[in-house]
């Protein structure tokens, strides 16, 4: 996620790299803090002169062609004709299409043409119904009277919410729904026979809701009778929706490992460990016209900014959220982003400081200062997710970076800073103290995320028979989840609600274990050496995960002529793996290390029976029952780790089926 691979600031980097004199390197090293470095680097790259643009130039920029595709921005004109193009679409009955050019349409209008609003969310509503979303239909009419629908239109809505009403089978809202459909008439601009036949039609529906709205009073009469006083509601023991760190895990500090998490007791395979929200988060832009920009869900009736068509969201909650915090900052400078190249990790740096305002930071620059000296976890936990104090402690190997490193990020904090003053967030406080002062946080922020952020996925199906494939679609940094080490063998899983991350162990971890995810590679998949090769050129460590010591065999070249039985004497504490061949004529064999005997039988009985709930747990996967397919696979690890140790391939396949089941609770769709 980290780097800017392609667009315009590569060129403006290596122009700047290759100008540089020895005596600038030599001045730049010497500098003590990131302030000094990222005000050299400023007045020697001149990078507000060379990119300035004024708010035209902008959104000239947006009317051009980019991999084939016309940047969106506010235009009625355009609007107009996408809103045509949707037209033709509806009457042909291609509802898909139609609901795409009315999205369009939509994004594009200026807000001040809230009637051309209004008939496009009535528009939408229309397909919506035809398509049976009688809910996201509802929530079209509304928005269409809120932003003054034309009351000579107005019957053709009142009519299609009472259709709405009858197919959910709410009767009760249908027949109000049909008598404001007869007053609506009243306004309509049409023939009178036509008027007339209408409400004809509506009346008849009132008439025969109204009976059977009698009906239905008696009945509910006649039960009432009949209940028993004194019933009790189940308590709602669900999750808190955006935060939630089980007491089995704890966290420990060392010198050589950071801080990680560790198993406070014994944690059992399929616990809930973290479900947590971003500290901060970005989606790429090819998914920022599909889903949420807040909260990452998939929608196919966005809701706009006022002021830009970079962005959409789920709903007006969401919007709301965004544009009084990071969007208003962002407005107007996403494409300015976007044709730079700059990586997702990039935009993030910036979104960790957009979400909040300048005075935030300013009265938080002391605390900041000391915590660079020395940090104290105890408080810091206390800190909510959205505290900036939580993200600024994470490691960032700011010592052993290279000069062509800092150099680097210090000229795209420089670019990046430009795009937030561009953005407006200095408001015209834009000292210069504070301005080079939220540079070297842009920097920090950088350092930050190439270690901590995590891709957010979604899980994508392209067919009937399509197992799906996790695609990237956005950044996210979460500050708890950060603090998990990685294995080659994890002990949880990830997945994602919208930008939500849910957290699960895929085995049993003892208590006093380190409790650790996947940063990449994985031993089933990857030898030791590309593996540890990979993680120390991205990570800056050396992987030291069991797999690693004992260098495990991958997936393909594990050996199904031996059985890796665990010591089962009397003496329960000991860790001895008793390697069996396929071949063996002795059931009852000695431990090397602690002299007890392990009666294989019961291991080989165990192996046998996990066959049989595995191609169960497969078939119901296959036919789309997951919850249960996941209990099978659960069972069959639960099974083999009481008698087997791995790596071995039942193991490893029923861990994967696991993985694969959890996955699917998170966000996906069916294209």
């Amino acid at each position: 996620m980290d780097g800017a691979k392609s667009g315009f600031f590569i060129n403006l980097y290596q122009n700047l790299r290759n100008g540089l004199k020895s005596d600038e390197i030599q001045a730049f090293t010497n500098l003590s803090n990131n302030t000094e470095r990222i005000k050299f680097v400023h007045n020697i790259s001149k990078i507000d002169e060379k990119l300035r643009l004024t708010r035209h130039d902008r959104e000239q920029k947006h009317r051009l062609k980019s991999d084939d595709e016309i940047y969106f921005y506010k235009d009625l004109n355009c609007a107009m004709g996408m809103k045509n193009v949707g037209n033709k679409f509806f009457q042909n009955q291609q509802w898909n299409e139609a609901l795409n050019f009315y999205n369009k349409s939509y994004l594009m209008i200026p807000s001040e043409s809230s009637k051309d609003t209004a008939i496009l969310f009535a528009n939408r509503s229309a397909v919506l119904y035809h398509q049976e979303q009688y809910d996201a239909a509802l929530k079209e009419i509304e928005r269409a009277i809120a932003c003054g629908y034309p009351t000579e239109w107005m019957y053709k809505l009142k009519e299609r919410k009472a259709r709405c009403y009858l197919a959910k089978k709410e009767h009760n809202e249908a027949l109000k729904a049909f008598r404001e459909d007869v007053q609506a008439l009243d306004d309509a601009k049409i023939p009178l026979d036509k008027k007339l036949k209408l409400e004809r039609d509506a009346q008849i529906m009132i008439k025969m809701l109204e009976k059977g709205q009698t009906m239905e009073q008696q009945i509910k009469q006649k039960q009432k009778s009949k209940n028993v006083k004194g019933s009790t509601k189940a308590k709602n023991d669900e999750k808190n929706a955006e935060h939630f760190v089980s007491d089995c895990l704890g966290f420990e500090y060392t010198d050589e490992e950071g801080r990680f998490a560790t198993a406070a007791k014994d944690i059992k395979l399929g616990t809930y460990l973290v479900q947590e929200k971003p500290h901060a988060s970005c989606l790429l832009q090819l998914y920022s016209q599909t889903h949420c920009q807040y909260c990452f869900k998939r929608t196919n009736v966005p809701i706009s900014c006022s002021s830009c068509a970079d962005v959409i969201y789920c709903n007006e909650n969401c919007r709301d959220k965004a544009c009084n915090t990071f969007h208003k900052n962002e407005c107007g400078i996403m494409q300015h982003l976007w044709s730079s190249g700059t990586s997702i990790t990039c935009h993030m740096a910036i979104r960790a400081i957009t979400q909040k305002s300048l005075n935030y930071f300013v009265n938080m620059k002391q605390e900041l200062q000391e915590l660079r000296a020395k940090v104290d976890y105890s408080k810091i936990d206390d800190l909510s997710v959205d505290d900036y104090r939580r993200m600024f402690v994470l490691v960032t190997h700011e010592k052993e970076r290279t000069f062509e490193d800092v150099f680097h990020r210090m000229v795209m904090a420089c670019f990046l800073l430009y795009c937030m003053k561009l953005g407006g967030f200095f408001e015209g406080d834009e000292t210069e103290e504070n301005y080079y002062y939220i540079g070297s946080l842009i920097y920090h922020n950088l350092q930050v995320m190439q270690f901590n952020a995590h891709e957010i996925a979604e899980l994508q199906f392209k067919g009937k028979n399509d197992t799906g494939t996790s695609t990237f679609i956005g950044g996210g940094l979460y500050p708890t989840v950060a603090f998990f080490n990685h294995s080659c063998d994890p002990g949880v899983v990830r997945y994602f609600n919208g930008n939500i991350v849910m957290v699960r162990a895929i085995k049993h971890i003892s208590e006093g274990s380190m409790v650790a995810e996947n940063y990449g590679p994985i031993f089933t998949q990857m030898k030791k050496e590309e593996r540890q090769s990979q993680l120390q050129k991205q990570y800056h460590f050396t992987c030291m995960c069991v797999p690693c010591m004992e260098n495990w065999p991958t997936f393909k070249e594990m050996n199904d002529s031996v059985f890796r039985f665990r010591c089962d004497g009397l003496n329960r504490t000991c860790k001895s793996v008793l390697e069996v061949p396929l071949d063996v004529n002795e059931f009852m064999l000695k431990c090397t290390e602690c002299g007890e005997f392990t009666n294989i039988m019961k291991g080989l009985k165990r192996v046998q029976d996990t066959d049989m709930l595995f191609k169960t747990g497969t078939r119901l996967h296959e036919q789309g029952d997951t919850k249960n397919a996941l209990s099978k696979y659960v069972e069959v690890l639960d099974i083999l780790h009481q008698s087997m140790v791995p790596p071995f391939r039942s193991y490893n396949l029923a861990q994967q089926g696991i993985k694969r089941c959890i996955m699917e609770f998170g966000n996906k769709v069916y294209l």
